[in-house]
């Protein structure tokens, strides 16, 4: 079975010295690698880090749901880093570089290789996945395998070999194992497969789910034992999160997607989509290619919402398809003007509009100083030491072991009472948040009004980033 394109055969990328466009892909992959390894080890911990830390180290084990981001750094690059911020970011920002001139390889393959280029343009600029890449978690590397899943299963449509078939399952295998919403571009694949389902398999379905018995049988069986143990393992989890209330709501999710992209690359994303089904010079089945990818992927977060915890970070898995058709927008909106330059021009100012949050993040890197909050901590600590309380501890601890920070929890709603005992001698010493709607203290309006109500603001750890908003640590005396 072989389903030829014009593109497949004719946009191969040729070597570096004389093709333009694979010197640009090139010198895009150079830059987005800069950009990833840039400060890569200079940002503090932040957020869900400390989580890596952990699994990474004293608590890892092949038994979590998503081992292999805790594998990789447990037995590679904390051994040959020790135990820092570079050693936990290293795997991500790889899968970042390499997702650069991997989709735009592929994308040049079934759609030009203009519009390769300028799908790997839009990836090395994203502040989203500039973002993730530096960011010690697992879903850059499902972009990168999840999202080349799809592409792969075209291009074994393509040849003859069934090499690009075992690369799709490898991939979704290892997506998987990286982060469980990997899976969440299976139903766009199996979308796309019913609807060209004639022309993929013509006539000849049972003789050809004949020829790939085997393989359709391991499959089954994989997919069915090992998938529904995780499964149950994925639920298990996502229900007791849930017990501590939703992480974003659906148009959160959507709106924080659309503003890591930047509106203005969003914007080309669906416009991406409309082109290429409209288009009548690619085949019906690369017509439906990306716009059925995403409307699977849509419809599987929808459908999953109420019961799998999940928020705008997840949509990180899927966030290849989009990222292709704005390249795919970018290469249309390149060729169609008359004068040649209003082309040019119209793409880089797409492009540019990337450049404010970009040059941003490198002022704090998207996140708070927990490493200077917690020195300035330890300096008013020794002048009157008390008992710690901070909203993410770990990350206090990680920096400042000797202040033996406790959590703060939802129990905290009782801080008035906590803060007010006449029996206390010493001061409570508080670390909290600080972001666009003020302190935060788990969620907790009214446990953050009575610290600002009750306590001494002692410090605040910030780095502007062009007023877009604030990441700043905020340290409180209490009593």
């Amino acid at each position: 079975m072989t389903i030829a394109s014009p593109h497949l055969t004719a946009c191969r990328f040729g070597p570096l010295r004389g093709d333009r466009w694979t010197q640009v892909l090139w010198a895009a992959t150079l830059l987005g690698a800069a950009l990833r390894v840039w400060r890569l080890g200079d940002w503090s911990l932040a957020g869900d880090e400390i989580y890596t830390v952990w699994f990474s180290s004293d608590q890892f084990t092949w038994a979590d749901v998503r081992p292999l981001t805790f594998a990789l750094n447990h037995y590679v690059t904390i051994p040959l880093f020790g135990l820092s911020e570079f050693a936990v970011r290293l795997v991500p920002a790889l899968a970042g570089v390499a997702a650069i001139p991997v989709f735009g390889w592929a994308v040049g393959r079934l759609y030009g290789r203009r519009a390769g280029v300028f799908t790997a343009l839009a990836i090395a600029l994203s502040p989203v996945l500039l973002t993730h890449s530096q960011f010690a978690r697992y879903y850059m590397q499902s972009f990168l395998f999840a999202g080349f899943a799809p592409f792969g299963l075209r291009l074994w449509m393509g040849t003859e070999g069934s090499l690009w078939l075992w690369i799709t399952v490898l991939c979704l295998v290892v997506g998987w194992f990286f982060v469980p919403s990997s899976s969440f571009i299976v139903p766009g694949m199996f979308l796309w497969i019913a609807v060209n389902l004639r022309v993929i398999a013509g006539r000849n379905v049972i003789q050809w789910m004949r020829h790939y018995a085997l393989f359709v049988g391991a499959a089954f069986v994989v997919v069915m034992g090992a998938g529904s143990w995780l499964i149950v393992g994925v639920l298990r989890y996502s229900a007791e999160m849930l017990q501590h209330g939703r992480i974003d709501t659906l148009p959160h999710m959507v709106a924080a997607t659309a503003a890591g992209m930047t509106i203005p690359m969003s914007l080309a994303a669906v416009g991406g989509l409309v082109l290429v089904s409209r288009d009548r010079t690619y085949a019906r089945i690369d017509r439906t290619f990306l716009p059925l990818l995403a409307l699977g992927s849509a419809v599987t977060y929808v459908a999953a919402y109420p019961f799998v915890a999940m928020g705008a970070y997840h949509v990180i898995s899927v966030l290849a398809v989009a990222y292709a058709a704005g390249g795919v927008a970018l290469a249309s909106i390149w060729q169609s003007h008359r004068i040649p330059l209003a082309g040019v021009v119209a793409v880089c100012i797409l492009f540019l509009s990337t450049l404010p949050d970009v040059s941003s993040y490198y002022i704090d890197g998207g996140r708070p100083d927990y490493r200077a909050a917690v020195a300035e901590l330890q300096r008013l600590h020794r002048v009157r030491p008390g008992p710690v309380y901070a909203d993410i501890h770990g990350i206090v601890d990680f920096y400042g072991a000797d202040l033996a920070p406790h959590e703060v929890t939802s129990e905290w709603d009782s801080v008035t009472i906590q803060l007010g005992s006449p029996t206390r001698t010493e001061p409570v010493w508080l670390l909290l948040g600080e972001h666009r709607k003020g302190v935060s203290l788990f969620n907790s309006v009214p446990g953050s009004s009575a610290v600002v109500r009750s306590c001494l603001l002692r410090g605040r750890i910030l780095r502007n980033r062009f007023d877009y908003y604030v990441n700043a640590l905020r340290i409180y005396e209490c009593g």
